[in-house]
């Protein structure tokens, strides 16, 4: 069995000599660990929505665009937290306007052509698929990680943020 020493390492589980009171728990030191290693230069460090930026930058993705939005709105401090909304808003609000527009085009090629309603009807519901399969993985990814980017939404999110 190896122990790990150094920078990373977690507090002993004992008082050693030197040290005053007990020793810092290991839910602690990784959570001081956590907030380390998400924190950037340009952070600020409370959001004035009330929240921590971890903590609402997970709310932006909770009901897609309309959650990003409202943040969007709330948030004037922490660009972190404005770049997930931004992020959130134009993923999730391009996917359902995309899908909303094949939605429409299928109704309306139902009275053209048997193809071009096939074609629209799959269009839209992938469209779907996609926004609900991204909603689940955005969420995942930041929450375990704030500094989350969606690969080619995070450029504009980033500059508009």
């Amino acid at each position: 069995m190896s122990v790990a020493s150094g920078p990373d390492a977690p507090p002993p589980h004992s008082e050693g000599p030197g040290q005053s009171g007990p020793a810092p728990s290991h839910a602690a030191w990784f959570a001081a660990r956590r907030a380390a290693a998400t924190r950037t230069s340009d952070e600020v460090l409370e959001s004035t929505t009330g929240l921590s930026p971890h903590t609402a930058s997970v709310l932006c993705y909770a009901a897609a665009w309309v959650s990003a939005l409202i943040v969007l709105v709330i948030e004037r401090d922490s660009r972190l937290v404005r770049f997930h909304a931004m992020q959130s808003a134009l993923a999730f609000g391009g996917l359902c306007l995309l899908a909303v527009g094949c939605g429409a085009l299928t109704v309306v090629s139902a009275f053209y052509s048997t193809a071009a309603f096939q074609f629209f009807a799959w269009a839209s519901e992938l469209s779907w698929m996609a926004m609900v399969l991204l909603w689940v993985v955005a969420l995942v990814c930041v929450t375990r990680n704030a500094q989350w980017q969606m690969p080619v939404v995070a450029r504009f999110a980033q500059r508009w943020a």
